[in-house]
């Protein structure tokens, strides 16, 4: 499968993003979506490939921004990079010549960029060219009016990004309005433009361009706007690009050598002249229009960013499109407020009109809504979320609710065994979800001073005016109970409960009690005497809806016997899903200086309440009057809770589904379109009638059917096992091969298989070919917990057996869900060490798994012996099985070797050598082509066919050429069944740098082909050094090259070690070897779980 190109789209919380997304997407890329924001469209979009998530945003950290996204284009390479907003692009153009050595990116010169994004500058410009601008005055603050000033005016700041903030244009009806809306603005918005308004449609050039020339151009005209008297188009439609339109934009365009997508803005007047408005030199919000009418604006930036033909485009003139989220707000705007407030034009159209047309757009042809697509509505759906809670707030502010100080706690960062997010990431979070106080508590566990001098230390760091951090520490005692040493920046050893919260305080902290069990939260517990404070709701623990009623009784009882605690929530924050809205809210706070001692003293003196939006709770004696209240709502919660288990549990598996069928292409899911029918019931052969869909056609009776076996046999007698396999990657590697390898020798009458994939790609279009059901889960995030609770409940509900994954992530996902399902496992480790041995939790937890639901499956004895020896995990919980593979039936005679040559593009008449696999670093590629030179001295004749694709194939191409053996090598490509290709070489190359059990040299071993491999991995064990090939040492040229001179220059060793190396594949390498092996550890597994 041809490997895909990447692009990196920022700003994905923007519609003009989105619609780059997707049209990207559609077009063929991988898409990276990148935004400070969590809950940005873009990212649930199905367009998007890969998420991230920025810690800081473009327009607050410009710096900072930039230095994290050359970090990830440094980590991972994309081809393109499309900045979507101003902030962004200005953020990044310090930075131009680093960016652009590492990718590609649409955008001109930085004059240019930044004389556009100069209003004053571009409409000087502008004057100078001839075209029409409104009559205008550059004014500063300090500065009189002019006495001859036309009212209404526009007030248009400098730029419209300025501090990190956006300021939109304003209007002023007389000198008094005017001076009172430029009061607040920045002295960075000045000198502003104070123009003459122009009444009549707003129009719009959209064009891209490549170093002065136009490539692709349309227009489109504002229908709606919101604000109601000017701003972002909510309506809009295409139009036909005049020429009063097209020439002055070029003009402008053309004196700047424009390179990449612009919009060029005008209003047409009284008089039928277009005046320009202003210039954008990024993509614009209602980009979707354009990709809507034909012209692909983001895909014809992407390709002339790479200095690639544009195909041709068909304009479709007439097409609208629709803002559903914008257009509302700009309907409410017109019903709630005045028209003199909103500054309408007298052209205006009436409250009624308006709300006509609102109504008739559902309902007329040719309208399109830019959010909600039939094939993509997340976006939609996540807007209208963001929406409402916007909404929220606003209601909020106009009732004047009091404003609060918020506060977290109870947060752990990565500095914590067990946080997954950084310090720099929590204070990002917290910014967006408007929490103003973060108390952080690290585990102990395994920390030194001085990882809790960088905790404060970041701490410090990330706090800024409207944003505390505090660090503090979790401390574990001997009976089991947590407590949490908020503000307390000092590692403590004592193991006393009394001397342990002394010492806290002693630090400038508070003692609480985290999380309490009934044994803790006690009146004769020295350490309960000693505490500042108890956790009486955990959100971990006890949920986001309402504090734990045990808890509360409990705390009630500590105060008739004199023990005052402060009653306090915790998150007990590990990872983003963990945070939700409890929290603790300080009303007095927000005229008060934003440190520790404030908040710790307003703690003390209980000058705080517990609150989650719904809910307001007292920090003092009146939760007495609540207590009855949280013990009604948690019994009905767990009312609730067993009534649903109920009903999932009664409920019949449909045929579909359990098949794994697609449910528009089953007859009873499309017909009756109820799960409590039964497929042969409906269609079966001997119901009366045959209507059988694809999905079971090959079967000539519904009686040998797996569902039919499964409704009908008692028990679980007479039909197959169902294994659920799972893997991370979907382009061509060993691991793939080698499930597939497995799934297709499987006996079907014992086994059926399903697999789950995380993206569509090579490895699903292989196996639905096999006929073999593949569920595609998207992994939304690093540590997704519904991915987890999705395999589960899909296991469930399809009634699989076991659960086989392969490779680190998967292992951990399908560890979890087949415990939540209770489903047995198989785990299969295939190689990539470099990353387990990368961080000290991943290791952590193949140790911790592996102790509980082994044996884990190695593909060989050494790494076996790596993962006992370097990673502690037990030699007892591990198991080797090594990779199968089909054996040819015969070697190709000289005939079929020709031709196999030529499929290559190699030479039929030279010697040849082969190096198969990825291109990339640890296959050694580069080792080998250093080896060449010293080789073909030897024997001109050797002609080296590299096979595969990757990254690394321009770095090997440019070696190649300095190497000067260009005639030499040939860069075959990737090649679908290479094992029918591997008899056309006279000797193959495995020169990796690291092996698990290399899947390529057991196949080369079956095709009775001589070796020369590096003693890397499992390779000793395949290879018989001598006999069934030859091993060198990794990283050595003349090694290789000696090796491969002693078979090449004798012919009876190379027909040896072929023969050899066959003889050894039929015997410990075959398909019904490794069938064998999990044969009867799948059925050991399952008698284990059943």
């Amino acid at each position: 499968m041809k490997q895909q190109r990447a692009v990196v789209v920022t700003c994905a919380a923007q519609n003009a993003a989105l619609a780059a997304i997707r049209s990207l997407h559609d077009a063929g890329w991988r898409v990276i979506a990148v935004d400070h924001n969590p809950r940005a469209k873009g990212f649930v979009s199905r367009g998007c490939d890969e998420r991230w998530l920025s810690p800081v945003s473009p327009a607050s950290k410009p710096a900072a921004y930039a230095a994290w996204l050359l970090e990830q284009l440094r980590a991972k390479p994309a081809e393109v990079l499309v900045p979507v907003t101003d902030a962004a692009i200005f953020a990044l153009l310090p930075r131009r010549d680093e960016l652009e050595a590492l990718t590609a990116v649409p955008w001109p010169s930085t004059a240019a960029l930044e004389e556009a994004a100069d209003k004053n500058r571009t409409f000087a410009l502008a004057a100078e060219l001839g075209l029409a601008i409104p009559p205008q005055v550059v004014w500063r603050r300090e500065e009189p009016l002019p006495p001859a000033m036309t009212y209404p005016t526009v007030i248009k700041p400098l730029r419209s990004m300025i501090d990190g903030g956006k300021i939109a244009v304003a209007y002023a009806a007389d000198e008094a309005e005017l001076r009172a809306r430029t009061a607040d603005w920045p002295a960075a918005a000045f000198p502003v433009l104070l123009q003459e308004r122009v009444v009549g449609a707003g129009e719009g050039y959209f064009g891209v361009w490549r170093h002065g020339e136009p490539v692709v151009e349309c227009a489109h005209r504002r229908r709606r706007e919101m604000p109601p008297s000017g701003g972002v188009s909510t309506l809009r439609e295409a139009i036909p690009l005049t020429d009063d339109l097209r020439e002055p934009a070029r003009r402008l365009l053309a004196h700047w050598r424009w390179h990449g997508p612009a919009m060029v803005e005008f209003k047409r007047g009284h008089d039928g002249r277009p005046y320009l408005m202003e210039v954008n030199g990024r993509l614009w919000g209602s980009l979707q229009l354009a990709v809507d009418a034909g012209i692909d604006i983001p895909l014809a930036s992407v390709l002339v960013a790479v200095g690639e033909s544009v195909p041709p485009m068909t304009y479709h003139p007439g097409v609208r499109t629709r803002w559903e989220l914008g257009d509302l707000d700009a309907l409410i705007t017109r019903l709630f407020k005045r028209d003199r407030d909103l500054k309408l034009p007298p052209n205006a159209l009436s409250r009624g009109r308006w709300i006509w047309d609102f109504v008739a757009d559902f309902f007329r042809a040719g309208v399109r809504t830019e959010l909600w697509r039939r094939n993509d509505t997340h976006p939609f759906w996540r807007d209208l979320r963001n929406w409402m809670v916007n909404k929220r707030w606003m209601v909020a502010k106009r009732v004047k609710t009091p404003a609060a100080t918020r506060a977290v706690s109870h947060l752990h960062s990565t500095i914590s065994y067990d946080g997954e997010m950084s310090v720099a990431a929590i204070a990002t979070l917290l910014h967006l979800r408007g929490v103003h106080v973060g108390l952080i508590a690290e585990h102990v566990n395994n920390l030194t001073q001085a990882d809790v001098d960088r905790l404060a230390a970041e701490c410090r760091r990330y706090s800024e005016a409207d944003l505390l951090l505090v660090p503090g520490l979790e401390f574990a005692t001997a009976e089991g109970c947590h407590v949490l040493g908020l503000g307390c920046a000092k590692l403590i050893e004592e193991t006393d409960p009394a001397r342990l919260t002394a010492a806290i305080r002693a630090a400038g902290g508070l003692a609480v009690l985290a999380h309490p069990h009934s044994e803790c939260l006690t009146a004769d517990s020295p350490l309960v005497r000693s505490l500042d404070g108890v956790e009486i709701w955990n959100t971990m623990h006890d949920g986001a809806y309402v504090p734990n009623p045990q808890s509360v009784d409990r705390w009630l009882e500590l105060g008739r016997r004199g023990i005052d605690l402060a009653p306090l929530h915790g998150n007990d924050f590990h990872c983003r899903d963990h945070f939700k809205r409890p929290r603790l809210e300080f009303p007095d706070l927000k005229e008060r200086p934003l440190d520790w001692p404030t908040v710790r003293e307003a703690i003390r003196a209980r000058r705080y309440r517990l609150s989650n939006d719904w809910l307001q709770v007292p920090a003092d004696r009146r939760l007495a009057w609540w207590n009855p209240l949280f013990h009604l709502l948690k019994a009905a919660q767990r009312t609730v809770s067993k009534l649903k288990q109920r009903l999932t549990a009664g409920r019949v598996t449909p045929c579909w589904e359990y098949l794994g069928c697609e449910a528009d292409a089953c007859c009873v899911a499309r017909e009756q379109g109820s799960s409590g029918l039964q497929c042969w019931r409906i269609v079966g052969t001997f119901a009366g009638q045959d209507r059988r869909g694809p999905c079971c056609r090959h079967l000539p009776d519904c009686r040998e059917c797996e569902y039919y076996r499964f409704r009908n046999a008692p028990g679980d007698a007479g039909r197959p096992r169902r294994i659920l396999h799972l893997i991370e990657t979907v382009n061509p590697g060993g691991a793939e091969l080698m499930m597939l390898n497995l799934i297709g020798a499987l006996d079907r009458r014992r086994y059926t298989s399903h697999v789950v994939l995380i993206k569509h790609g090579w490895l699903e279009t292989r196996l639905r070919e096999m006929g073999v059901p593949v569920t595609v889960l998207p992994l939304q995030r690093k540590l997704d917990w519904r991915f987890a609770r999705a395999v589960a409940r899909l296991a469930r509900r399809r009634h699989f057996d076991l659960l086989h994954s392969h490779e680190f992530t998967m292992n951990g996902y399908a560890f979890f869900a087949g415990r939540l399902a209770r489903k047995a496992t198989v785990a299969t480790v295939h190689g990539n060490l470099e990353y387990l041995a990368q961080k000290r939790r991943r290791q952590w937890f193949y140790w911790w798994i592996a102790g509980r639901s082994g044996p884990m499956v190695t593909v060989s004895e050494e790494l076996k012996r790596r993962l006992s020896a370097d990673f502690k995990l037990s030699a007892e919980r591990l198991t080797v099985i090594h990779n199968g593979v089909a054996l040819p039936a015969a070697e190709p005679d000289a005939a079929r070797r020709r031709e196999l040559r030529g499929e290559l593009g190699l030479p039929a008449d030279a010697t040849l050598l082969g190096v198969i696999g990825r291109l990339h670093p640890v296959k050694g590629q580069d080792v080998l082509l250093a080896a060449l030179p010293e080789l073909r001295a030897r024997f001109p004749r050797v002609h080296l066919g590299i096979v595969g694709q990757g990254l690394q194939q321009p770095f090997l191409a440019e070696r190649v050429r300095e190497l000067g053996l260009t005639d030499a090598v040939t860069f075959a490509g990737y090649r679908e069944n290479i094992r029918e290709y591997l008899g056309a070489f006279d000797l193959i190359v495995v020169p990796s740098r690291y092996e698990g059990l290399s899947l390529l040299l057991i196949e080369a071993m079956a095709a009775g082909r001589p070796i020369v491999a590096t003693r890397v991995g499992g390779n000793p064990e395949a290879i018989a050094d001598g006999v069934s090939g030859l091993l060198v040492p990794p990283d050595d040229p003349a090694a290789l090259a000696a090796a491969a001179g002693r078979i090449l220059g004798d012919p009876e060793l190379a027909a040896g070690l072929g023969r050899a190396a066959r003889a050894r594949a039929e015997e410990s390498f075959s398909i019904a070897a490794m069938l064998a092996a999990y044969d009867e550890l799948y059925r050991r597994k399952m008698e284990q779980r059943s």
